[in-house]
């Protein structure tokens, strides 16, 4: 899923100054960071075991396509980080760390302190940077997962009927200046988004699925997420920065059958019946009787 190479270069100290002497420019709109600790469910209730770690580091710039590079150094072994441009974003520029077997290994890996974004393009000369302080934690309270016997009714389930969501409580950090709950359901085979609400408020105990939404004898992935984020001083771009952390528990259910309603059934069983009558009579009007 996020697997991409990290490049390493010189340390920290060394292009701190370098960045220093930049000029900032408004051209950066926001910068934003993600932690993200994710489970897996695998039965009713809190059934449900750690799945992995993994950090992404993101800046927009004011115009399409503005830079041709964008570094990202920060306090770790690895910096600094390439943020790529992503495709269906022209303002966006992505890195995503690979995947941490836990969440202690991503903290080492990229450690509370100064972050800096430095953006260039090579073409005009433009540069821009912006800078922010990670300083501490902010996940939730609580873990997300389905509750009652929502993971066991899932499976198999019937995708003509409606069927309803129940999520554990989300208890926000006390320090987080935004909440919001996300809930979406993935097709396995595309991997595209079949249902979603997106930043749900925090006292959100579920939600109803659509009959048919889904389609019947296939694989989905369900993926409740409970997100709390700080936002925090960035100079040099024009919003302040956004530090979120995210924990969230995906399951996979296979849908079932949808059952032939009983009244067609019931049609079809008289209907045949009837065909083998029909039959039977013509074949007994078929045969002359003996004279």
């Amino acid at each position: 899923m996020r697997c991409f190479t990290v490049r390493s270069s010189v340390g920290f100290g060394c292009v701190f100054a370098l960045l220093s002497a930049t000029s900032a420019r408004a051209d950066i709109s926001e910068a934003n960071m993600y932690r993200t600790v994710q489970y897996t469910q695998t039965g009713d209730g809190s059934a449900t075991t750690f799945d992995s770690a993994y950090f992404n580091l993101r800046l927009y710039s004011t115009l399409d396509n503005e830079y041709t590079t964008v570094l990202g150094f920060y306090p770790g072994p690895d910096s600094p980080v390439t943020l790529d441009p992503v495709p269906t974003d022209a303002t966006r520029y992505d890195y995503d760390s690979g995947f941490f077997s836990s969440q202690a290994q991503m903290d080492i890996a990229f450690p509370k302190g100064a972050y800096s974004l430095t953006a260039n393009n090579t073409t005009n000369g433009d540069a821009a940077t912006t800078m922010f302080d990670y300083l501490a934690d902010a996940y939730a309270q609580s873990q997300p997962y389905l509750t009652g016997t929502d993971y066991s009714d899932l499976q198999g389930m019937n995708p003509a009927i409606a069927f309803d969501f129940h999520f554990s409580p989300f208890i926000e950090d006390a320090s987080a200046t935004e909440s919001g709950l996300f809930f979406t359901i993935f097709d396995v085979t595309t991997g595209d988004v079949v249902f979603g609400n997106m930043f749900l408020p925090v006292t959100t105990t579920g939600v109803t699925l659509p009959a048919n939404t889904l389609m019947p004898n296939h694989d989905y992935v369900y993926d409740l997420v409970f997100s709390d984020r700080l936002r925090v001083t960035s100079n040099g771009a024009d919003f302040p920065a956004l530090l979120a952390f995210d924990t969230r528990a995906d399951g996979g259910f296979t849908t079932g059958t949808i059952p032939e309603p009983a009244g067609l059934a019931m049609l079809g069983a008289v209907g045949v019946a009837l065909l083998a009558r029909g039959g039977r009579r013509t074949r007994t009007s078929a045969v002359k009787p003996n004279m």
